[in-house]
């Protein structure tokens, strides 16, 4: 069974990944780790978040991530206390990550780096529809290996702002 990233990647590409992230990459299942989510205080972007799936805010909170492998498709959980972020994966054009949370379809290029991954190139569909990359969301996304652990770090901001409206990082253990 071949995970998104390994299609995407190759054997070669994960042969580049360090040993936490190419575990987190190349195989199923339930891993544990802490997660930091920042929000913007603005009340009508905090709603439009909650309402497209984001998870409220928290700080070093507990994070149970479990992976599965559905046909071509790859559904990503994450719970956080009792809040649920479930985002469905899959490959787009061959090379692509292509990430759906509620209606919103995010798809990215995957480019190794440090022994991890950034995300780049980012370019989103809302409901189906492309949106111009002057409306598009900017996002920052990338993973390292940290002290034997696989480290995330993902910020969303408006296509006119600098300041994230949201901010998700944290770790997760892989041995």
């Amino acid at each position: 069974m071949t995970s998104v990233y390994a299609e995407i990647l190759g054997s070669k590409g994960l042969a580049q990944l360090a040993p936490e992230c190419r575990l987190m990459h190349n195989s199923m299942g339930r891993f544990s780790g802490e997660i930091t989510v920042e929000m913007t205080r603005n009340p009508v972007l905090r709603l439009v978040l909650k309402l497209a799936g984001f998870p409220g805010r928290f700080v070093d909170a507990s994070l149970v991530f479990t992976k599965e492998k559905q046909g071509d498709i790859e559904v990503w959980t994450r719970q956080i206390g009792d809040e649920v972020m479930r985002t469905v994966q899959w490959v787009e054009s061959g090379d692509r990550l292509a990430e759906r949370l509620g209606a919103m379809t995010a798809i990215s290029r995957l480019s190794l780096a440090d022994g991890g991954l950034d995300l780049t190139d980012w370019r989103f569909r809302f409901a189906g529809l492309r949106l111009p990359r002057w409306a598009a969301p900017r996002v920052t996304a990338s993973e390292r290996p940290n002290r034997g652990r696989y480290r995330f770090e993902i910020a969303i901001c408006l296509p006119w702002g600098s300041k994230p409206i949201v901010r998700y990082f944290g770790w997760l253990q892989t041995t």
